[in-house]
């Protein structure tokens, strides 16, 4: 059996399929051609009815604006003919407009298309009012009328000229010569535009017989700056070989009428602009300026037949290519016939059953039967190694499966390894956080109780202050009062000592008395002064007691003793007034008791020692009163300097007491702000962590605000008020002055049903839960969720 190497050099095979291809291509290109020519034949048509149109808009824009300029009102005839014109251009554009739509290539410009139909219809509103202004003298005529009518003319031509460049511009030319000719026509349609535009404008300054302003002369040079670049383009066209004379000739045209006999015109009217003084009338401006102007439209016509003959030409050429390339085509498949039917039936059947087989092993269908593996030759061959394909298709199928079995359980795995390192992460950062916050909730405590502790220093320092100046006072007080007390003990122990002088002089005339007494006989009268001598000591030491008394009750504690003495010094003295009384009565018996009197004088003179002996006790007894006083003094002087010591430095402790309770305050502001920038950690931790990874978010849903009040149930059945912030399809975010942990439910108005749900995590009065739908109850919520949450704003 002959092999494809053998077979394939004695077909022509490959050449005939390169002569039918060029062939082919040849006859398309033709086609093409002649098609391309065709469509810019209608092109051109239809740029034709848009030039016509555009001309006749101008010639009734400048008609119209120097009727409405004019002094008079418009006569019949101008009205006539300017009817005329509307007719013409707008017959021009329907067929224009009608031509477009069978143009394949504007089917993306409606919107233009309707730009230019809007325009012409505030053209056709605006025609009403022109011929009802013009219909009347200057006075009488709305000045508004003549204002709109030239840019809303301008404003048709304009968008129709626009919409006639996008026709040339998306139709392409068959030929450069022909495109060049459209460039140029267009540039013809510009020139034509502007000097339509001065016409209209100069027309209307002639018939007001105003002088020209300023910027009247700026828009007239504007416009001329384009009609004169226009013209350098065009007027080259005139020397090229190839210009049919009769495009030639219409460029000169438009070089004698328009830059030659209106080009003097218009040097007039200007030269006449600044003064008004204008030479001509405004209907004879406008004719001769028309005429001009239609030179330029003619020359426009003329560069639009010449395209169209080229087109024509161009079609009658592709036509004739076409047959030759239809001629050698049809040889080409007659000699492919017969090469085709060996290579279809050798070659083509068996390879189509083997495509079809692969494609099929492709699309993953691993039963297909591969044909012609008995083959020897190339085929049999290729069939050998699309089983050998299939075979490893379907080991690697198998594979596959197992690896895509394998990659569901690890990507399960990793989900729930990831799910699980975010919930660890959360619970850790939870933990720690939580440690965090009870130790500045202590540290916070202990500052309050600093502070409160400062401000009870504060307040006991003032008031050992207070206490410390109080006793302050007391001591100088009791200072002195010890120095009067010193004072009066030495009073007392200098009343003493002469008392004591006393008592010893009275010892001495006790003494004497006895010697007397012995003599009594002879000093009788002698005893008299001594008993009038002892009546006055017993007078004396009864005052020195009772001074003694005086002082011993200032004296207090101390002077008890010294008192219980005087008050026996006063009996002793009372005692001797009573005697010597006694001895005044019986000194007449004197004689007769004479020893009596001796044991009386005795018993005074022993008396008279005691007192002396109490007096040396009393005398001792003050000067070690003395002494103590004089310490009680000291040690109360050193009493005062401790408490003005104590009180300084009680104000010290006061002020450091107030700096500490500041500090404190300092401290627990500390601890507040640490408490919330952990609380702001944890957020932020948990919201990282959570979005970190789409495995580890379990808020992938979209969130609404909603802000409802619902009514919320724990658990336990407690039922209190809330408020759902936030919802999703599976869970949310409530606030409630009684957050709880856990399960529970809510109710909120429009929804029929309880929603269950999960505490996932609470925070600061809030809960972020997770809904525990069953059976409708998801439906339910899903359709009051979906209508609840139109046009609400997402949490980010």
């Amino acid at each position: 059996m002959l092999r494809i190497r053998f077979i394939l050099p004695l077909i022509t095979s490959v050449l005939v399929f390169l002569m039918l291809m060029v062939s082919g291509y040849l006859v398309l290109d033709s086609y093409r051609q002649k098609e391309a020519a065709n469509r810019f034949i209608e092109m051109n048509r239809i740029s034709g009815h848009f030039l016509i149109g555009n001309g006749e808009w101008a010639i009734e824009r400048g008609m119209s604006n120097a009727a409405l300029r004019a002094g008079e009102a418009a006569a019949p005839a101008v009205r006539s003919e300017i009817a005329q014109h509307r007719a013409l251009a707008d017959q021009s554009l329907q067929a224009a407009l009608s031509g477009l739509a069978g143009v394949a290539e504007m089917r993306g410009g409606q919107k233009d298309i309707e730009a230019v139909q809007q325009a012409h219809a505030e053209v056709v509103r605006l025609r009403a009012r022109i011929d009802g202004a013009i219909g009347k003298s200057a006075d009488a005529r709305p000045g508004v009328v003549a204002d709109e009518a030239v840019p809303t003319l301008t404003r048709l031509i304009d968008r129709a000229g626009h919409l006639r460049l996008m026709l040339e511009t998306l139709t392409l030319s068959p030929a450069t010569r022909i495109g060049q000719l459209v460039q140029l026509r267009h540039l013809g349609a510009e020139m034509a535009e502007y000097a339509g535009r001065e016409r209209a404008q100069l027309a209307g300054i002639i018939n007001a017989r105003r002088p020209m302003s300023e910027q009247d002369f700026q828009v007239l040079a504007e416009g001329r700056g384009h009609i004169v670049q226009a013209w350098e383009a065009i007027a080259i066209l005139r020397s090229r070989a190839d210009t049919p004379a009769g495009l030639a000739n219409s460029i000169g045209a438009v070089e004698k009428q328009y830059f030659g006999s209106y080009g003097e015109l218009r040097g007039a009217v200007l030269g006449a602009g600044t003064s008004g003084a204008y030479l001509v009338d405004g209907r004879d401006y406008f004719d001769r300026a028309t005429m001009a102007i239609n030179a330029v439209l003619t020359m426009n016509r003329e560069m639009g037949g010449t395209a169209a003959s080229a087109a024509d030409a161009e079609v009658a050429d592709s036509t004739g290519r076409s047959l030759i390339a239809a001629g050698v085509f049809a040889l080409g498949l007659m000699l492919a016939l017969a090469g085709l039917w060996v290579t279809f039936m050798r070659i083509v059947r068996p390879l189509s059953a083997m495509t079809r087989a692969m494609e099929k092993l492709a699309a993953g269908d691993l039963t297909v039967m591969v044909e012609s593996r008995a083959r020897r030759d190339e085929i049999g061959l290729m069939a050998v190694a699309v089983q050998v394909f299939k075979d490893n298709a379907i080991a690697k199928a198998r594979l596959e499966e197992r690896q895509e079995v394998a990659a569901v359980e690890a990507g399960r795995n990793r989900s729930k390894a990831l799910m699980d390192m975010a919930e660890k992460i959360e619970s850790e950062s939870r933990s720690a956080i939580a440690t965090i916050e009870g130790t500045t909730e202590k540290v916070g405590g202990v500052s309050h109780s600093m502070s409160e502790f400062a401000l009870s220093v504060s307040r006991d320092s003032q008031s050992v202050a207070a206490a410390s100046e109080e006793a302050l006072v007391n001591a100088q007080t009791v200072s002195a009062a010890a120095e009067q007390l010193s004072n009066s003990i030495g009073e007392i122990s200098t009343q003493v000592t002469r008392a004591s002088a006393v008592a010893r002089v009275a010892v001495e005339s006790g003494q004497r008395a006895g010697d007397t007494i012995r003599s009594l006989t002879e000093a009788v009268a002698r005893i008299s002064e001594v008993t009038q001598l002892i009546g006055d000591i017993a007078d004396q030491t009864n005052l020195l007691a009772l001074n003694a008394t005086i002082e011993s009750a200032r004296a207090g504690e101390a002077g008890k003793g010294f008192a219980v003495v005087a008050a026996e010094v006063k009996n002793l003295a009372n005692q001797t007034a009573r005697s010597t009384a006694d001895i005044d009565r019986q000194i007449g018996e004197i004689r007769a008791v004479t020893n009596a009197a001796v044991e009386a004088v005795n018993e005074i003179g022993v008396n008279i020692q005691e007192i002396d002996s109490v007096s040396a006790a009393i005398a001792a007894a003050m000067e070690q009163q003395g002494a103590v006083t004089q310490e009680i003094a000291r040690n109360v002087a050193q009493t005062a300097d401790a408490a003005r010591e104590v009180s300084a430095r009680i104000q010290h402790v006061s002020a450091s007491a107030s700096e500490v309770g500041h500090r404190a305050g300092d401290v627990s502001s500390a601890v507040d702000t640490v408490n919330a920038n952990v609380a702001e950690l944890r957020q932020i931790l948990v919201r990282i962590v959570r979005t970190s990874t789409e495995d580890a978010n379990r808020r992938m849903m979209a969130r609404y605000l909603v802000n409802l009040e619902c009514q919320l149930t724990d658990e336990r059945g407690n039922t209190f008020a809330g408020e759902l912030l936030d919802i999703s399809e599976m869970g949310g975010n409530i606030r409630s002055d009684r957050p709880f942990a856990g399960t529970g439910s809510f109710a909120v108005a429009g929804l029929r049903t309880r929603v269950s749900f999960k505490v996932c995590t609470q925070e600061g009065g809030h809960m972020y839960v997770e809904f525990l739908f069953s059976g409708a109850q998801k439906e339910e919520y899903l359709a009051w969720f979906l209508a609840r949450v139109q046009g609400l704003r997402r949490v980010a």
